[in-house]
């Protein structure tokens, strides 16, 4: 699992983006609830455009993790991306609390 992950990353960090998503899906199909999958699958949609597959990911990393400010981080930038404002400011809202927390 943890050798899909790193390949993931790599194709990531050369901008294979897509050969990066299908690393984190696989890992995503034998352990759903893997958040650094989930997060590093949330980023890889993010930059290819893909706002609705980012949001609909990273919607699952805060369920399973409520007070992962990084999180909340990217769901903004992802909403601003779609020219949605006043959501993201709200996320960003949240990003700065729980940042504080630490």
């Amino acid at each position: 699992m943890e050798k899909l992950l790193e390949d993931g990353s790599r194709y990531y960090l050369k901008g294979n983006f897509k050969k990066a998503i299908d690393c984190f899906l696989k890992v995503l199909e034998r352990e759903p609830n893997h958040t650094k999958a989930l997060f590093y699958l949330s980023i890889a949609y993010m930059d290819l455009g893909r706002y609705d597959e980012a949001i609909e990911v990273i919607d699952r990393l805060i369920k399973l993790e409520p007070n992962n400010a990084i999180a909340y981080k990217n769901r903004a930038l992802i909403k601003y991306s779609q020219n949605k404002e006043k959501e993201a400011m709200v996320d960003y809202k949240m990003f700065v609390k729980l940042s504080q927390k630490d």
